[in-house]
């Protein structure tokens, strides 16, 4: 009984105008009321009306607005790329790049083939904006990269934007690529993964086992994140100048 009380709560004002202009008419027609007073309570009694629905409106867009940006959920700063979209999006990263590329920790086996290594590094170095490009890796990939990589890189135009590799004992189980996003306020992003299960996997090949990301989050130059890989990067970047 209560609900259906409820539901008829919202149709209340519109049955009292009913009701009162039902009377007024009646009390014309019995000559109690004159013809003029009843056109004049029946308008007020819409005018009134009117005047509610109208604020009734406003009130249900503030409601609707209220409830929009509530639910509006913020960019996060923090993108999981997912493996079948890893390719696409790492070329398109260093085709961003307008300055600087960095690679740090970054497994040189995963260039074994040929195509990997156009999609990855080719397309930074022929970026026109892509300035230098840098690789700090560990010293046990010292063969891998002669072997898979450094052939490949003389190989290609823009060679000459690839600097020397520093060779540091890494600690840190992460791999990751910072590029420059903007020139003017030297903002920077990231690609970041994770050594082993379940971000790098392992893929065997006749000339033994390549480590492929197999996840990488897309860092944005707004997370708080970025401003830690720069300063690991930083410090490995000193450390090696300092043994120079």
């Amino acid at each position: 009984m209560k609900e259906r009380w409820r539901s008829f709560l919202p149709y209340l004002e519109i049955v009292a105008i009913l009701v009162a202009s039902i009377a007024a008419i009646a009390l014309v027609h019995l000559e109690i009321l004159p013809e003029n007073i009843e056109i004049s309570f029946i308008l007020l009694l819409l005018a009134v009306h009117t005047l509610h629905e109208i604020t009734n409106g406003e009130e249900v867009r503030r409601d609707v607005e209220t409830l929009k940006e509530r639910a509006t959920v913020p960019a996060s700063d923090l993108v999981l790329v997912k493996p079948a979209d890893i390719a696409r999006r790492t070329k398109e990263f260093g085709l961003r790049n307008t300055g600087e590329d960095w690679w740090f920790n970054a497994c040189p086996t995963m260039f074994r083939s040929q195509e990997v290594f156009d999609t990855l590094v080719k397309s930074s170095m022929l970026n026109p904006k892509t300035t230098r490009i840098f690789f700090v890796l560990s010293p046990s990939m010292k063969d891998a990269w002669q072997r898979d990589v450094a052939p490949k890189i003389e190989r290609s135009k823009g060679r000459e934007k690839v600097q020397p590799v520093l060779w540091r004992e890494i600690d840190e189980g992460i791999a990751f690529r910072t590029i420059d996003v903007d020139a003017l306020t030297s903002a920077k992003e990231a690609l970041l993964t994770v050594w082993g299960e379940p971000f790098m996997m392992e893929q065997a090949g006749e000339r033994g086992t390549a480590r492929m990301p197999r996840y990488v989050i897309h860092v944005r130059s707004d997370s708080e994140l970025l401003v830690r890989l720069s300063d690991l990067l930083d410090r490995h970047r000193l450390d090696a100048a300092l043994q120079r």
